[in-house]
């Protein structure tokens, strides 16, 4: 039988999900399982419409296939990967949420998280996690991009978790996962963190002061101003700053 991810050139070193755990309990090779998919599937590493297979991925990340089987539904369930009747498990398309959708969706959560976290927010916590979206403005490879995109999801995630509802920081970090799955997709994820905003310095200070109005107006500012050049660049209507005038 073919080898489903050799054929799609993502086997041996360029596969970058690869994993060996030995002596891990079961729910934590379950866990490993599902971090490393994941991971994997945003990245683009496995790319959108790919078939996967319990077995394959077993050996891929050489994990028993029961944890592997426990990764691929809790994948199912967040629409990361479907389920085709008599073909099996199948990496969702990368047009199922697009760019637009996402936005839309951010507008509804983004701004009311920052209103109901003013004046709940962990500070120590929020600075460290800006700090890292700043460390992270010099991108010159796509591993400087990973690291960006990833501090930007916490960050966010984290205020979505001051406000106290579960639900709400679920959501924003699967909108937010999904945007960099949209980002990798494109095939310009340099280009596009090289320009987009790497601090949020001045909602950090709202945040913390309890300014709830100001805070959700700067939140919707940033999400607009974000989305513009994120869909400029991803159509090619922006030049990256990085890039000589």
């Amino acid at each position: 039988m073919t080898d489903d991810l050799d054929a799609l050139g993502v086997s041996g070193r360029n596969y970058r999900g690869r994993l060996s755990i030995v002596g891990v309990p079961a729910t934590s090779q379950s866990d490993a399982a599902y971090d490393a998919i994941k991971t994997d599937i945003v990245q683009c590493v496995i790319p959108p419409r790919a078939r996967l297979t319990e077995a394959e991925l077993a050996d891929r990340y050489t994990l028993g296939r029961a944890s592997i089987r426990v990764a691929l539904n809790r994948l199912y369930q967040e629409a990361l990967v479907d389920v085709l009747p008599r073909y099996g498990y199948v990496v969702a398309g990368d047009d199922e949420l697009g760019t637009r959708d996402l936005y839309q969706l951010q507008l509804v959560l983004e701004p009311t998280a920052a209103r109901l976290a003013a004046g709940r927010v962990d500070a120590k916590q929020l600075l460290d996690l800006d700090a890292r979206c700043r460390d992270a403005k010099t991108v010159r490879t796509l591993d400087d991009a990973t690291r960006f995109l990833h501090a930007n999801t916490n960050f966010h995630a984290a205020i979505a978790h001051a406000t106290g509802n579960a639900l709400m920081t679920r959501f924003v970090r699967i909108l937010f996962e999904r945007l960099e799955r949209q980002i990798y997709a494109s095939g310009k994820a340099i280009e596009i963190v090289t320009n987009v905003a790497h601090t949020h310095e001045d909602l950090v200070e709202l945040l913390i002061e309890g300014s709830d109005d100001a805070a959700e107006a700067v939140a919707r500012q940033q999400l607009a101003d974000n989305h513009q050049i994120i869909t400029e660049t991803m159509t090619g209507r922006r030049r990256s700053s990085s890039m000589p005038s």
